[in-house]
């Protein structure tokens, strides 16, 4: 049946002890012979096996890759969705041993790594010397850190990553040079300072927030930091 001469060299490329180059072999042979008249009918049958085969593998590889993603997403609680919605994805990821041994072992991998999370801690230093460290917490806390005098100041996590660093000056920290116009007066009668920021800094999309009040003699700095489980 030279119409579908194809399918018996690749049976037996497949009886092969190595596959692979086998099925090279027989696909150099199909191609040669489907240059020939005789073979030419089948040669055009084989092209159309062929796109056949690559549309559902391109296929399979695509399902493969949207489970892999929702099941990831389910076993790290990133999924968001209604009730139904999970329900409908741990269904589909059930519906394939492979897909439901790997939602397994993710699922373990995330739970051994929340066991072994150590404390994050927020640290603000000026010119290389740390003023406070505190920390992450689930609620939201403000911390106050008094007697803040120019310099460069960095906001960072004990991990080594910078979120913030710059200069304050004393147009930042002095109300003399802060608020020149208003006088004096107006500062509190302890030396600390009122309620006129010169600084608002929002870091991490508000996570973090750095508030800088000027004084008589230094400035004020309110570190704010937003609980990890904020609505």
């Amino acid at each position: 049946m030279n119409n579908l001469y194809f399918i018996r060299l690749i049976a037996k490329a497949f009886e092969q002890p190595d596959i692979k180059t086998a099925l090279k072999e027989a696909f150099n042979q199909i191609e040669l012979l489907g240059q020939t008249p005789q073979y030419k009918q089948g040669y055009l049958r084989f092209q159309r096996f062929m796109a056949e085969v690559k549309q559902i593998s391109e296929t399979e590889d695509f399902l493969n890759a949207m489970v892999h993603d929702l099941s990831v997403q389910l076993a790290t609680g990133l999924f968001e969705a209604v009730e139904d919605e999970k329900k409908a994805a741990l269904e589909l990821i059930n519906s394939r041993p492979l897909w439901r041994e790997e939602y397994a072992m993710l699922c373990e991998d995330s739970e051994k790594a929340e066991s072994f999370i150590e404390e994050i801690n927020v640290i603000m230093e000026k010119d290389g010397n740390i003023l406070c460290c505190f920390p992450v917490e689930d609620k939201s806390v403000t911390r106050h850190i008094h007697n803040i005098k120019p310099g460069n100041y960095t906001v960072k996590l004990d991990t080594g990553r910078i979120i913030w660093e710059d200069r304050l000056t004393e147009r930042d920290l002095l109300w003399v040079y802060a608020y020149p116009e208003q006088g004096l007066r107006l500062a509190a009668d302890t030396g600390e300072s009122i309620a006129l920021k010169t600084r608002d800094i929002q870091l991490l999309d508000g996570d973090i927030t750095v508030e800088v009040y000027p004084g008589i003699e230094s400035g004020r700095i309110e570190l704010k930091l937003r609980g990890m489980h904020h609505a």
